[in-house]
């Protein structure tokens, strides 16, 4: 039911699928799927993508993320969802085990995560490139100092090509640790482990359609990568990193172009830069591309217990503050 529904689903990107959920949660063992289903009475299927990601109140209740990671989660559905619908299948979610639940905003849905009134909102946004009049008219939406630095890559002998092989995928494992040595908290989310990009190889080689490791060579070396997500008309660029080579030669512009060209020639709609995580140089790159930048919220629901837990957790660590740390709970 889930793979059909996200292939019927218009709106539903990679991180609505269950590769997105197969793919976290065999990198992070810690991780389960939680994933919701629900047929509504006018034969409408929904799915809920969810995947816990911690247990409170002595494991009687369940902490969930739609989707994981920080990306795009929300129902998703084979037909319309009126905001009765949407707003009952949210509460279907919170009931049973889960209690705390964090929604980040799918941009393509047509309709928003709901905001009661004891919800706790975020603001976001993410930069979309639009792929609508070809590659010609994507690469004019560059800024001219972009446009230049392509064509400058390209002469220095940069070259791009899709990865086939785990070593390829260890070479750009190699890569993204350099980018984590010489950035450090300049960088975007959390480090990763080998393991999740020993998990790509694996998908990829199981559905290459919708997962590749773009990699930008030069003389033999690996200089840079990126990894694309493609689902529907959506390619989400999830990963990227490169060598100080590689940024002197201006790899990962020539492996932007190409990824961007390539997702023209084969119908897709929008690539999908993602948010930058409060980074304002990684904001500014970002929006040399051209792309549209969205508005997202991220959406955090708790049912009244764990609100009430969460209180009394808070003051009570106020109260030990306050005391030095001498105030004992029976």
């Amino acid at each position: 039911m889930w793979l059909d529904v996200s292939r019927r689903c218009e709106y539903a990107t990679f991180f609505h699928t269950p590769l997105w959920s197969e793919l976290i949660t065999r990198a992070f063992p810690a991780l389960r799927n939680a994933t919701r289903y629900e047929t509504l009475a006018n034969g409408v299927r929904v799915v809920f993508p969810l995947v816990e990601v911690d247990r409170r109140l002595h494991g009687r209740s369940m902490v969930a993320h739609s989707s994981g990671f920080g990306y795009y989660g929300g129902p998703i559905a084979d037909g319309p969802l009126d905001e009765r619908a949407l707003g009952r299948v949210y509460r279907d979610a919170l009931r049973g085990r889960i209690g705390d639940l964090e929604v980040f905003q799918n941009p393509l849905a047509p309709f928003p995560p709901p905001r009661p009134r004891t919800a706790r909102v975020q603001e976001d946004f993410t930069d979309m490139v639009s792929l609508e009049g070809g590659p010609s008219r994507v690469m004019e939406r560059f800024d001219g100092e972009r446009r230049r630095l392509v064509k400058k890559g390209k002469a220095s002998g940069v070259r791009s090509r899709i990865a086939t092989t785990k070593d390829d995928y260890r070479s750009y494992f190699a890569t993204y640790q350099d980018s984590l040595n010489r950035w450090g908290e300049g960088l975007v989310g959390e480090p990763v482990p080998w393991n999740l990009f020993e998990a790509c190889h694996d998908l990829a080689g199981r559905h290459p359609a919708h997962l590749k490791l773009w990699l930008a060579e030069q003389d033999g070396e690996t200089l840079s990568g990126i990894v694309c997500l493609y689902w529907n008309r959506h390619v989400s660029c999830w990963h990227a990193a490169g060598s100080a080579r590689g940024r002197e030669s201006f790899a990962l512009f020539v492996l932007m172009a190409d990824a961007m060209e390539e997702a023209c020639d084969s119908g897709f709609s929008w690539f999908d830069l993602h948010g930058s995580g409060g980074l304002e140089g990684v904001a500014w790159y970002k929006s040399r591309f051209g792309g549209e930048r969205k508005p997202l919220v991220r959406v955090r629901y708790q049912t009244p217990l764990v609100r009430f837990a969460g209180t009394a957790r808070n003051r009570l660590g106020a109260l030990r503050a306050l005391t030095g740390g001498k105030l004992r709970t029976p």
